[in-house]
């Protein structure tokens, strides 16, 4: 299925949801039409506003929602393992990427096992484009056989970095939770400080949360904490399986109680087989439909203006291999979002970081770091990739020279916000908002007008009526990241109708809209 088929069902399994028929001539909707009421009300001040969910969606007709995968680098895998002390493999199964921006550098942290680190090392690596990767010979720990190296940690895995630019104490400037092995019987969550990201050292002393080996963290811009996605396996219709907790911290030190945040539904199960499907050619043992299932591998999170992205990692399980009771299976990331950090909206099922085809270096397990993060009008995801299956002998041992078995390290691009889209077909489509209140001088479009496409935008107020000057703006055909709409041929303020509860109405033809706000 390609991007642009769409399931005419919110409950269906691909990739794009279509709504309503065809739309409605005329310049505006009757109020009585309207399903939510002019007093519910969204403050939305001047922050961009997704199409990951449709929050503010009162209205739609003759309109797909479509997820838009990534892009994936064309010199991919860009970080693989070519140093003895690395192994045979490398990956970003958690890790962290970041922009230094007070030194113009990437930066990386990824892990390996090899004969010098059995137990996981975190290495460094850095990169003044993102793409052609340095490993800088600063490692901090001892290496039998290498003076020289770029390994910083050991002991731990699934790891999250996090630059605190405001941080007050120099040597607490890097911060670090992690998976470590050494704490407990069976190993959790540790806090780490650094002042260079080189020398690390414990926050506390007693682990942070419990948590079943692969977990995530970012910090929260907006609420100025720390959030952390813990492994919580937990039997969902029957079976115990891999799940995800969420909890949160000021001090990276005391921690909320974990509460479950993804649990895989009865979607996931039913879309297992199309998701298997293509990767048979890869599985040691045909589909065990008593086996067959989802579960949730780890979590990646993007944050937006107005939604905090996660990208699940998709675990299809196909049953167990001969001789073992491992689970089998591929894995691809999809998308979830989230306005408070309570809920989590995931009405598309499709990859957004799909698996390569067979062959590729990715076409088998793909997971990715624990943030993606803007560079310029880029969102950039450095993920980790494999051509085996999950329960391969390879992920335990080496498998020697001339092997074509890989695990190494990708980037996934998107241009910036452009996750999701509401498209409307030739003949035309309309989004009508929900009442929402704002704060700006101009409305703004993330928008790709197609050829002879077009878009339009009316203000109307809550109730649905005109409002007198803003009737349908000036047309749009652009290819924009930030479009400025005007009224009247050239009239861009609408400062006069800050703080006022209106709705939006939205006229596109040929048109994929991402998102809208309104700037200052």
């Amino acid at each position: 299925m390609n991007r642009r088929t769409f399931i005419q069902s919110a409950a269906g399994v691909g990739g794009a949801v279509f709504f309503g028929g065809a739309p409605t001539s005329g310049m505006a909707q009757t109020p009585s039409t309207l399903k939510v009421p002019a007093d519910r009300v969204t403050a939305i001040g001047g922050r961009a506003q997704l199409f990951v969910d449709r929050h503010l969606v009162d209205d739609a007709q003759g309109i797909q929602f479509v997820v838009h995968p990534a892009r994936k680098h064309p010199l991919n895998p860009l970080v693989v393992a070519d140093q003895p002390w690395e192994g045979w493999w490398v990956r970003m199964l958690g890790g962290s990427t970041l922009y230094d921006e007070e030194e113009q550098v990437f930066k990386m942290w990824y892990t390996s096992v090899s004969r010098c680190f059995p137990k996981f090392a975190v290495h460094f690596a850095k990169s003044r484009d993102g793409v052609h990767w340095e490993k800088p010979l600063v490692g901090t720990l001892q290496c039998p056989g290498h003076l020289r190296h770029n390994a910083v940690l050991t002991n731990v895995e699934t790891l999250s970095v996090y630059l605190d630019y405001s941080e007050p104490n120099p040597a607490h400037r890097y911060k670090m939770i992690g998976f470590d092995n050494r704490i407990t019987s069976g190993g959790a969550a540790q806090a780490f400080v650094s002042p260079d990201g080189l020398v690390w050292t414990p926050l506390s002393d007693q682990p942070g949360f419990a948590s079943s080996d692969v977990m995530t963290a970012f910090f929260d811009r907006g609420r100025k904490n720390y959030v952390a996605f813990p492994k919580v396996p937990t039997v969902v219709r029957g079976v115990r399986r891999r799940c995800f907790g969420q909890t949160t911290s000021t001090d990276l030190v005391q921690w909320a109680e974990t509460r479950m945040a993804f649990v895989p539904d009865e979607r996931d199960d039913e879309g297992t087989l199309a998701r298997l499907e293509p990767a048979r050619p890869l599985l040691r043992s045909p589909v065990d439909p008593a086996l067959m299932r989802t579960e949730i591998y780890g979590i990646s999170t993007h944050q937006t203006e107005s939604h905090v992205l996660a990208f699940p990692w998709i675990f299809s399980v196909s049953g167990h291999p001969p001789g073992s009771t491992k689970d089998e299976g591929v894995c691809e990331l999809q998308l979830a979002s989230s306005r408070d950090l309570r809920t989590w909206d995931r009405p598309y099922r499709t990859a957004l970081v799909p698996r390569g085809p067979i062959g590729a270096w990715d076409c088998a397990f793909v997971t990715g770091s624990a943030q993606a993060f803007r560079y310029g009008d880029e969102v950039r995801l450095y993920y980790s990739a494999q051509n085996y299956p999950h329960a391969h002998p390879a992920s335990k041992t080496d498998p020697g020279p001339g092997s074509k078995l890989t695990r190494a390290i990708g980037l996934a691009t998107w241009p910036v916000d452009r996750f999701v889209s509401a498209d409307a077909a030739p003949e035309g489509g309309r989004i009508i908002t929900t009442p929402v209140r704002f704060a700006g001088n101009w409305l703004e479009l993330n928008l790709c007008c197609k050829s002879q496409g077009y878009a339009r935008v009316q203000v109307l107020d809550a109730s649905g009526k005109a409002i007198e000057g803003r009737g349908l703006s000036d047309p749009i055909s652009a290819d924009s990241l930030r479009h400025t709409v005007t009224w009247n041929r050239g009239n861009s303020d609408v400062s006069a109708l800050q703080g006022r509860p209106v709705r939006l109405r939205f006229e596109l033809n040929h048109t994929e809209l991402y998102s809208f706000g309104f700037r200052t």
